[in-house]
């Protein structure tokens, strides 16, 4: 796991790396999303550091095309 972040009763998001890829899981109440940066797309196991930014973004945001972003 490369962090955990834990926002209340059912609320949290974590990243971890499996195979080589960067897998996102995040919930808040009832819903569960998971999201796989397959290791051929990000190629995060390099050998360099790396920066990975997170934005949570409302439904009504994202209608607008707001995105969350990933550089790395």
């Amino acid at each position: 796991m490369i962090f955990f972040i834990y926002g209340g009763s059912n609320v949290y998001l974590y990243a971890q790396l499996v195979g080589g890829s960067l897998l996102f899981t995040y919930r808040q109440d009832e819903i569960t999303n998971t999201v796989t940066m397959a290791a051929d797309v990000v190629n995060i196991c390099d050998g360099l550091w790396k920066t990975i930014n997170f934005a949570k973004v409302s439904p009504e945001e994202s209608e607008k095309g707001a995105c969350i972003t990933t550089p790395v």
